[in-house]
């Protein structure tokens, strides 16, 4: 059995059945969910020791292009990579993201094994 990483991933997503799906897919990692933006914002000023956030575009309130914006603006020590994990696969969606400072695009439904890639390949730069 592999041990427990270290590392906290922070993902926000307003559907809980994604919130679980990668939790478990992730679960060698310290996981924080938040299911809003604002919640999401929540966690991040409460515990800055987040490694990666996974997060949808689409969610009521505080939408995920927003969330990140507000991160580089009202948290630029934090300096987190953010992935956007999202139902939206048209190319303005992937360029704001990129715009925004998204570090990668992930399209819903995906595969296990790229989200996994992913992360690694995200967490590891960050060592």
């Amino acid at each position: 059995m592999t041990p427990k990483s270290e590392k906290t991933i922070l993902i926000v997503d307003d559907d809980i059945n994604y919130r679980i799906i990668l939790s478990r897919i992730l679960s060698n990692y310290n996981i924080l969910t938040a299911e809003s933006g604002d919640e999401a914002l929540e966690k991040i000023n409460s515990d800055l020791n987040i490694n990666l956030i996974l997060c949808d575009i689409e969610m009521p309130g505080l939408n995920g292009f927003e969330l990140v914006n507000k991160i580089k603006n009202d948290f630029p020590a934090l300096n987190v990579p953010v992935v956007f994990v999202s139902a939206r696969s048209d190319l303005a969606s992937y360029v704001e993201g990129f715009e925004l400072g998204a570090e990668e695009y992930i399209t819903k439904p995906f595969e296990s094994e790229q989200v996994i890639k992913i992360v690694e390949d995200k967490l590891k730069s960050d060592l």
